[in-house]
């Protein structure tokens, strides 16, 4: 993908953090200027994978911060 990406949105049922996670790791969000995304807490809070889902959530939060910043984007 060698194109800016103005908008990026996200609704898929609980994968919300594998895609996100996947385009940090790889760098891809770099050329993403805004992710708008559902993250389905509601329904994951009462899901059987709640709590992958969490670990999940938990770790992608972790990696999303602000350039030249030390602070958590989602804080």
């Amino acid at each position: 993908m060698d194109k800016k990406v103005h908008v990026l949105k996200l609704d898929i049922e609980g994968g919300e953090y594998d895609v996100i996670g996947h385009l940090i790791e790889t760098g891809v969000i770099d050329r993403i200027k805004n992710i708008y995304f559902e993250d389905h807490e509601c329904k994951m809070d009462k899901s059987p994978e709640g709590d992958a889902w969490r670990s999940k959530r938990s770790a992608v939060r972790k990696m999303m911060k602000p350039a030249g910043s030390s602070k958590d984007a989602l804080a």
